[in-house]
């Protein structure tokens, strides 16, 4: 099934989302992940993921969240911890706010993003930046799959591999990490195989599946079954 294209979705969700410099976040918070750590959530994604936790902050960019510049991003989330994210939405749009504001990140920062819109340019910017480290979202484990949990166009499903080529190549600290209960055990086995072609150290991380905000219904719409419980 053909569907949308998320970089078109991206600069459309950008002129949202994006005002200058600054960048559009609908609430800071202290987390449990990664240890404990200060997250800053954005709104506006590239993707329509059906098992989105974000779900109405990524398709209603225009109705919430408000402006801010890199330097507040970055002073409230160095105010809260020494590791720092931005999550919610996908952090590379506005990617010179992004920029902006791993500048003045005094810990680490860790990126989560899908990785579609990383291409040379961008991840040779993030190279320059040595407290960063890279998670990216895998969507499906090939195409139909990742239409089928996306809506977007399968072809897509190559930039997130590329994405990890590249930060590979450019020695970006990165991992790759995928909601696990909607494949089966051998699809999974043939990604991970996939993914230590590019490098060995590229180990799956098993995100399991919650039922945020109508996740489960939106799955039964797109005709996907939790495999594993």
């Amino acid at each position: 099934m053909q569907g949308y294209d998320p970089i078109e979705l991206a600069r459309t969700t950008e002129n949202v989302v994006c005002k200058g410099l600054e960048r559009k976040y609908y609430r800071f918070r202290y987390t449990r992940f990664y240890g404990g750590s200060a997250a800053a959530d954005v709104v506006g994604c590239n993707l329509r993921c059906a098992y989105c936790w974000s779900w109405k902050y990524i398709t209603q960019p225009q109705q919430y969240g408000s402006f801010y510049p890199p330097q507040e991003v970055a002073k409230r989330l160095n105010s809260m911890g020494r590791i720092t994210r931005i999550t919610g939405g996908e952090p590379t749009i506005c990617f010179e706010h992004l920029l902006e504001v791993i500048k003045r990140i005094k810990g680490i920062f860790i990126l989560e993003t899908n990785g579609i819109l990383l291409d040379d340019e961008k991840v040779e910017k993030l190279s320059h930046f040595k407290n960063l480290f890279v998670r990216v979202s895998l969507k499906g484990v090939d195409e139909k799959t990742f239409n089928s949990v996306t809506g977007a166009d399968g072809k897509f499903f190559h930039h997130q591999i590329n994405a990890l080529k590249l930060l590979y190549e450019y020695g970006v600290r990165a991992r790759p990490a995928i909601l696990f209960n909607l494949f089966t055990r051998d699809q999974l086995a043939e990604l991970q195989k996939r993914l230590l072609d590019i490098w060995d150290g590229y180990v799956l991380e098993f995100e399991p599946f919650v039922n945020y905000g109508g996740a489960l219904k939106r799955l039964e719409e797109r005709r996907l079954q939790l495999l594993w419980q």
